[in-house]
């Protein structure tokens, strides 16, 4: 039986822990503590083997799952309140002034894009399919490709 490697926090901005599940009613196996607290708002993202923490400041921490050792901490910008999500070999971590950062999963920092949406963003990405849903404080866009109009499939 392989054991469930859990990430958590035990409150806003406390150190991130990694924890295996060990079940049968055994309690569960300690593996790293972070050196730093993780992030206050934002919930953690394990993705590849890595897990990406958006700390509140706009800054981009990525851990190694198994060790805990700190890859790259970059700062992105702005305040952040919504949660990263992946996608497709992509994290898109998205700040309170409307700004979605498109960085490269792995462990290099690499960003590829920045998009606008030139309004608050509090809330997490959803993604469906190959779109992305944002929730602003006062729309909701889905970003994706456009579908032309003569398309059979066209939603």
């Amino acid at each position: 039986m392989e054991l469930v490697l859990v990430f958590l926090q035990l409150w806003r901005q406390s150190p991130i822990h990694a924890i295996r599940l060990a079940g049968n009613g055994k309690p569960p196996i300690p593996v790293w503590v972070s050196q730093k607290p993780g992030p206050q708002e934002p919930s953690l993202l394990y993705y590849r083997g890595l897990l990406y923490a958006l700390m509140d400041n706009g800054v981009l921490v990525c851990l190694d799952g198994k060790t805990g050792e700190e890859v790259y901490r970059q700062r992105l910008g702005g305040d952040c309140n919504s949660t990263p999500v992946a996608s497709d070999g992509r994290i898109y971590a998205s700040n309170v002034g409307g700004t979605t950062f498109v960085v490269q999963a792995g462990r290099e920092f690499k960003l590829l894009a920045t998009n606008e949406l030139g309004e608050r963003i509090t809330a997490s990405p959803a993604i469906t399919g190959n779109d992305l849903l944002y929730r602003t404080d006062s729309h909701l866009y889905c970003v994706g490709q456009a579908v032309p109009p003569n398309r059979p499939d066209r939603r």
